[in-house]
């Protein structure tokens, strides 16, 4: 057998210093290895404890959940919420004002299809929000319901939303102030606006509603017949002012008909309208429905409110109005 040679001295010598080398390198590799998995659980546990430590308050404001836009939620507690339930139609729908606008209420449900008279701005309207998907028919219950809140705003006739909400609900032309309802003492928006001052609730007196005079941008007037007459037009109908006149008699042709007569009575009655000479002067400022009302009064005839009041450079109070 040959002999296995033998290292020398020098040999031996090498051979164990690179053995050594060896050991503190790879000693000094598996320090830096544990060091960083030591570090990385250490930073780990740090992160879970900030988490538990938080609020869920502080959770949720870091990662909130998202919001729905299109809901439109009453700016305090104290709106009336009102109602319309049409038990033809099998229709409930709640809805609230906001300013001159009108809002109905997520949930509310419209008529499947219009009336045969419904008019062309009402079946527009429905078919934009189904189009828009406002609208959506529910085949459980057979009718179209809100998707989401939605406002509508006055039409040109309307001086609120309340007339085009209702007739988009219905499927047809409609008077919002006597559609929509209270659900406490299930009265129309029309009796609940209106203030009653008199058994007939004919004519308003401003004082009733406190209309500013502060807020007049144009007084029109009556010039007939001997006697002057201004006012103004208010949301709530047209201010005749105090001091302004009215003829004495009405035409034979009014009393076939006998409201124009009635309405000069109670006026006068109230001492609203008093005599002097061989006309009557108004009193104080007086709120009328409407010029035509005001108009017929202080004419005692029939008349045309907007044509008859002009302002000084001789418009019609129908022609200011005109955008």
């Amino acid at each position: 057998n040959p002999k296995t040679p033998r290292m020398t001295d020098v040999e031996q010598s090498l051979s164990d210093s690179f053995l050594i080398d060896l050991l503190y390198y790879l000693s000094a590799i598996s320090i830096d290895f544990f060091e960083k998995r030591r570090t990385e659980t250490s930073s780990s546990r740090d992160l879970t404890s900030d988490i538990e430590e938080k609020s869920d308050d502080e959770i949720e404001a870091t990662n909130p959940e998202p919001q729905e836009t299109t809901a439109i939620e009453p700016a305090t507690t104290d709106i009336e919420i009102l109602y319309i339930k049409n038990e033809k139609k099998d229709v409930q729908a709640p809805g609230y004002f906001q300013g001159n606008n009108f809002v109905v209420k997520a949930g509310s449900q419209a008529a499947k299809t219009e009336t045969n008279s419904a008019q062309a701005h009402v079946i527009n309207k429905r078919e934009e929000l189904i189009k828009l998907g406002v609208l959506r028919f529910n085949h459980e219950s057979d009718v179209y319901e809100f998707t989401e809140d939605y406002i509508f705003k006055p039409s040109k006739r309307g001086k609120t939303g309340a007339s085009a909400a209702s007739g988009t609900i219905l499927g047809a032309s409609s008077s919002g102030p006597m559609a929509w309802k209270n659900g406490q003492h299930d009265k129309t928006l029309k009796k609940i606006q209106k203030p009653k001052v008199s058994t007939s609730d004919i004519d308003i007196p401003i004082t009733e509603l406190g209309v500013p005079r502060s807020d007049v941008k144009m007084l029109y007037r009556i010039e007939r017949k001997g006697i002057k007459a201004d006012g103004y037009p208010t949301e709530h109908g047209f201010v005749v002012l105090a001091g302004s006149q009215a003829v004495q008699n009405e035409t034979a042709s009014t009393h076939k008909r006998g409201y124009i007569p009635n309405r000069r009575a109670k006026l006068i009655k109230e001492g609203i309208l008093e005599r002097t000479g061989n006309i009557y002067k108004f009193t104080r400022d007086h709120l009328f429905t409407s010029p035509t009302n005001a108009s017929e009064v202080i004419l005692g005839s029939y008349s045309n409110g907007p044509e008859v009041w002009k302002d000084d450079n001789g418009k019609s109070l129908n022609k200011a109005q005109q955008p």
